[in-house]
């Protein structure tokens, strides 16, 4: 199977959003690989414009990658193994995105026309109307103010621009893309970004641009038979690298292909979940099995984000991991408050202070190899028996809920069977002394096999 998460553009800094993307798919390609299951975790990077050309009108961009200088290290702090590595500068996806294109442009999806509108020069984005506002500057020099345009969501400044571009024909498959989606409404969830997309795709839609007028620093895929004089749009480009990633156009791609998931973050729900299967229809190939869409991530109602790479640092991967996929992470809302001390906190609360403090305890009190045996002992009274049938049952509870990447209520079960564990030592006395052997070593065992499927069981979350 395959999975992917978001394709983020390198010029942007990595959001507290992408990482939580990138976690979950991560956490869901080690629990399938557990099983021994082919899984393909894709990810990638939109490297659009080359910031070694110096040229004024996009000095902008100059410090693009020392704020992101190489995204896979920063996959790596957060201790996320992928499979493939997509970079949308590289010959083999340049080669996937012609081939698609072509196959495109033969069926009659593609063709070109007028395109007068907004555009945003720093995200390459063609903007809505109501995407843009126009607010008063002071012009430096002559010291008035003067009227500018403005994206509604980022302020970054935006053109006015009359070009002759590519379009892709998105019109033509509103209904069948109505018809795919509403034949399983579970294709999208949670449930909210599922209604959206519907009521979107019931409304009036337009064609959408896939090209752009290309620039002397510019490092999109040229768009076949133009002499180089257009590129592809930065949209176009990441979609298009799912299939880089799958091998596509050899037979390859088959193996992986259709994706069982795409995670993806809320900003790019529309593209994903309309342009993306509309561009998949008219090449005549398969369809993502699921979309999951997770909340925005932010740092306070502000909006402000903080850079996830800082927060590895300081805590540490595995403090981050647990938090972004049990507490910090929630398909119920739209917006997640990210919380830095309760990070920290649920951590030690849960890991430290119950598993950690219970493993203390029994190796200072002598109850792990060589002192315990290594088969379990005869269970003979009720309270062992409770622990017992709670540790036997724990794997498939934790499996139920993963197998629906629910790994926030897995970690619950297996924090609850921890507490369990810690009342029963706690009850059982075994830590004083002149307590019979057999009743230390039974005990023993069952504590420490409570440890142990709590490790095992943690791995996806905790590798």
């Amino acid at each position: 199977g395959m999975i992917t998460v978001t394709i983020p553009f390198l010029f942007r800094p990595p959001t507290l959003t992408h990482l939580s993307t990138a976690l979950l798919a991560d956490a869901i390609t080690r629990y399938q690989k557990s099983f021994s299951l082919e899984t393909n975790f894709i990810v990638g990077a939109l490297k659009l414009k080359d910031s070694s050309k110096n040229l004024p009108h996009h000095k902008l961009i100059n410090d693009q990658f020392e704020r992101n200088p190489r995204i896979q290290q920063y996959f790596k702090m957060a201790n996320i193994n992928f499979d493939n590595f997509v970079q949308s500068s590289s010959p083999s996806h340049q080669r996937t995105a012609q081939f698609i294109w072509k196959i495109l442009e033969e069926r009659g999806h593609i063709y070109q026309s007028r395109y007068e509108g907004f555009y945003c020069e720093y995200t390459d984005e063609f903007l809505d109307p109501e995407g843009v506002t126009q607010i008063k500057v002071v012009d430096p020099v002559s010291g008035r103010k003067e009227s500018k345009n403005v994206r509604v969501d980022t302020g970054q400044s935006v053109l006015w621009i009359s070009e002759d571009l590519y379009r892709f024909r998105l019109t033509s498959f509103r209904l069948p893309l109505l018809k795919w989606l509403q034949s399983d409404p579970q294709t999208i969830s949670p449930k909210p970004s599922y209604n959206h997309i519907i009521n979107q795709l019931k409304l009036e839609m337009r064609d959408f641009v896939i090209s752009r007028k290309s620039h002397p620093i510019s490092m999109g895929t040229p768009v076949p038979g133009q002499n180089n004089s257009q590129t592809m749009s930065a949209t176009f480009e990441g979609l298009v690298g799912y299939l880089t990633g799958a091998g596509y156009p050899s037979d390859i791609y088959t193996n992986s292909w259709p994706p069982d998931i795409q995670i993806i973050d809320p900003d790019s729900l529309k593209q994903h979940a309309i342009l993306w299967p509309a561009i998949l229809l008219g090449a005549g190939l398969s369809l993502p099995k699921k979309m999951i869409v997770l909340p925005k991530t932010r740092l306070n109602d502000e909006g402000d984000d903080v850079d996830p790479k800082e927060i590895i640092k300081k805590h540490g991967s595995d403090v981050v991991r647990y938090y972004f996929l049990t507490e910090g992470s929630s398909l119920s809302v739209e917006k997640l408050e990210f919380d830095e001390m309760k990070m920290a906190h649920l951590y030690r609360k849960d890991l430290k202070s119950t598993l950690g403090t219970l493993f203390r305890r029994l190796k200072s009190d002598n109850l792990i190899a060589p002192y315990v045996p290594i088969s379990r002992p005869n269970i003979n009274e009720p309270k062992d028996r409770i622990l017992v049938d709670t540790l036997k049952d724990l794997p498939n509870l934790v499996k139920d809920n993963y197998d629906k990447h629910d790994f926030d209520a897995g970690a619950k079960l297996i924090m609850a069977s921890l507490r369990q564990a810690h009342e029963y030592y706690e009850a059982s006395g075994v830590w004083r002394s002149g307590t019979e052997k057999e009743k230390r070593e039974k005990v023993g065992y069952n504590c420490l096999e409570s440890c142990r499927l709590a490790a095992l069981l943690f791995k996806p979350i905790i590798p």
